[in-house]
Order: C-alpha cells, then structure tokens, then sequence
C-alpha cells in the first residue's frame, strides 16, 4: 500500500541550500519503502527494508537513516 506522497524542501548534511525532494512512502508484506527525488538536482534515492522494525527517520527532523543516506548522495562533501 502507499501511504502517501508530499514534495518539500529540506535542509541536508552538506548542501548550502534546501533541497525540493519528493518522497513516497510504501509497505508491502512486511517491506518497507521509500522512494525520494531531487527533481532539480536530476537525482533519486529508492530505500528498501525487509524489516518491518527498522527506523528510517524523518528527514525534516535533520536525522536518522534517511537524512543520512539523502545527505550524502544530494550534497557529497566537497573534494
């Protein structure tokens, strides 16, 4: 099932401005998913669980494995 969709703009790890992401989230059977664009950056992000109890966090609280993960393949640190 999908439990909705919402666009909005967040404020990653290493990125100087906000950051317009898309995010839908899902669960199947026990599967978690999300599935997270950066329209303008031309860039996506799909997530996989097959743990119902993992935690992904919530990116608009600055933390947790989404905020991570989108951090760091949105605003790679600078060489």
């Amino acid at each position: 099932m999908a439990l909705g969709v919402w666009s909005f703009p967040a404020r990653l790890k290493g990125c100087v401005a906000p950051v317009p992401l898309v995010e839908r989230r899902g669960d199947f059977a026990g599967t978690q998913v999300r599935n997270v664009i950066a329209p303008a950056l031309g860039r996506a992000v799909i997530l996989f669980s097959n743990d119902a109890s993992a935690e992904f966090g919530e990116v608009w609280q600055g933390k947790g494995l989404t905020f991570d993960l989108l951090s760091a393949a949105f605003c790679p640190a600078a060489a």
